[in-house]
């Protein structure tokens, strides 16, 4: 060998050496450093979060940078056993200059955390008072200032997988779960609100939501209580989880306020919206205003601005739920003015509309918990006008037609054709079945006043009630039919004009049948 081989290899042999020596002292120096590490990540924790804090593990290695991994963390908020602990952590990860472990305020550039819930509690039921908390406030400002507390600054904090649970008050009841993946944490210091970005996983109906905004600062008093806001966008919900209705749903929105009361103001549609009875898409799109809490799924609605193919209409109410009872309560008020009545009978009828039209309903909707379809459980009741309307059965329309030729005294005119008609109404819905206590229905020449019901599923008629026509009853035929009914006139008569018979309507939607109460037409007196 050489003599300059021999010294590049002396050289590089005491380079060697001097890395292993140094990497041995740094390793040497760092876990003297762990117990210094563990005191100022407790106290700094039990700080922030109001919490004692258990740390199970951590290590601390020095090669490049000083890395410290915790593991097996626990934070119970105000040192409470009766609830879950607030925070329970896997597995933390962070890198810092050696000297940011002895500066007063330390500087983190990214932390990492693995299998993070977050157990919101249910909001104190007894609150500081705001001497107490003005007191507590001077003690950290004192701190800071002597040096006795500890501040950090995060550039950023990773966690891939957070469960997160907020917990009502009511013991019994479960907890409302949030999974959140590719949860990234922005800017964290002292006071300050952090910006976020997060997907979260929705179970009902299921789909992914993006979302991203600003969260805090943290509120050691009130867990829940800190603030949030940010915007969401949630595609691609299927419905058909639903009992009863399908289709997928599409909704972006912004949101502000706290964990456990949020402020949504947001867009739906759903573009094929049907029922599954009917089977009809119909287009559904929503403007909406809602107050959500957060530790229940309790939801109030303020109007909400919604269209139905081409009818709009205007919603407003509550979702609320019941102590021990797994479910919601859905309690509505609807108002739709000048609406289509293709679109509403679309969504309800199968197969070919019936009718074409105006309508305008004024309707409280309960739809009560229950894993049933929801045609089966909704509950309607209000009033209702539908004008300008016109059946799309021939026949039947066939039969309205001669019904206005023979009220106005003008029977075999066929121009009279086509004639629209108007139906107001006093309904309740229940059980499939919409009853009417006030029924009339109108067309030219001709008015039937009616109570009964409808079987939205069997699509079964049975109505009874007083037809009245403008014309006479000889009036209402031609030729010798026209003479014979002359002697009845009076009998059937509505003082010295008109005719009012008593009848009853019977059948299926695609085959009704119209009778006449012969009995209850003589006795009639009006």
């Amino acid at each position: 060998m050489s003599r300059r081989k021999r010294l590049w290899l002396i050289i590089l042999s005491s380079v060697g050496i001097g890395l292993v020596i140094t990497g041995l002292v740094l390793t040497y120096y760092a876990r003297r450093m762990e117990p210094m590490a563990r005191d100022w990540i407790v106290q700094y924790l039990s700080e922030k979060f109001d919490s004692e804090v258990e740390l199970k593990e951590l290590k601390v290695s020095a090669i490049p940078r000083l890395h410290v991994v915790g593991k097996g963390v626990l934070l119970r908020w105000k040192h409470r056993t009766d609830i879950p602990p607030m925070i329970r952590l896997g597995e933390f990860s962070f890198q810092m200059k050696w000297g940011e472990l002895l500066a007063p305020e330390k500087h983190i550039t990214l932390i990492k955390l693995k299998d993070f819930e977050l157990n919101l509690p249910p909001k104190n039921n007894q609150p500081k008072s705001p001497e107490q908390v003005a007191q507590e406030r001077k003690e950290r400002e004192e701190k800071r200032e002597d040096g006795s507390g500890v501040s950090v600054v995060v550039d950023e904090i990773v966690a891939d997988r957070t469960i997160m649970r907020m917990w009502p008050r009511e013991k019994e009841k479960p907890p409302k779960e949030f999974e959140l993946h590719e949860l990234r944490l922005y800017g964290a210091g002292a006071g300050q609100p952090m910006a976020y970005t997060t997907r979260m996983t929705n179970y009902k109906p299921p789909g992914m939501i993006d979302s991203k905004g600003s969260f805090g600062p943290w509120n050691s008093e009130d867990p829940g209580g800190s603030p949030l806001a940010g915007a969401y966008d949630f595609q691609k919900a299927d419905l058909g989880v639903f009992t009863g209705i399908e289709g997928i749903l599409t909704s972006t929105g912004k949101f502000s306020g706290q964990l456990n009361h949020i402020d949504v103001v947001g867009e739906a549609n759903v573009p094929d919206f049907r029922l599954k009875m009917a089977g009809n898409p119909v287009p559904l799109k929503t403007k909406f205003v809602a107050l959500v809490d957060g530790t229940n799924g309790n939801t109030s609605l303020k109007p909400v601005e919604a269209m139905l193919g081409n009818t709009p209409m205007l919603i407003q109410g509550d979702i609320i739920g019941e102590k021990d009872v797994k479910g919601k309560n859905i309690t509505l008020d609807a108002v739709i003015n000048n609406g289509r009545l293709e679109d509403v009978l679309r969504l309800a009828v199968k197969g070919k509309n019936p009718m074409t039209g105006s309508i305008s309903l004024k309707a409280q909707i309960d739809l009560p918990r229950g894993d049933v379809d929801v045609i089966q459980k909704l509950g309607l009741r209000g009033d209702v006008v539908m004008h300008g309307m016109r059946f799309t059965n021939q026949e039947i329309q066939g039969k309205i037609d001669e019904l206005s030729r023979r009220g106005q005294g003008a029977p075999g005119h066929n121009e009279i054709a086509q004639m629209r008609s108007r139906v107001d109404g006093n309904f309740t819905l229940g059980d499939t079945v919409i009853r009417f206590r006030k029924l009339k229905y109108s067309v030219e020449g001709a008015e039937v006043d009616l109570a009964g019901h409808y079987g939205i599923k069997s699509e079964e008629i049975d109505f009874a009630g007083a037809l009245r026509l403008d014309a006479k009853a000889s009036q209402t035929f031609k030729g010798m039919k026209s003479l014979m009914l002359k002697p009845f006139d009076g009998l059937v008569s509505r003082g010295n004009r008109g005719t009012v018979l008593s009848i009853k309507i019977e059948g299926s939607r695609s085959h009704p049948k119209f009778g006449l109460d012969v009995g209850r037409t003589l006795k009639k007196k009006d």
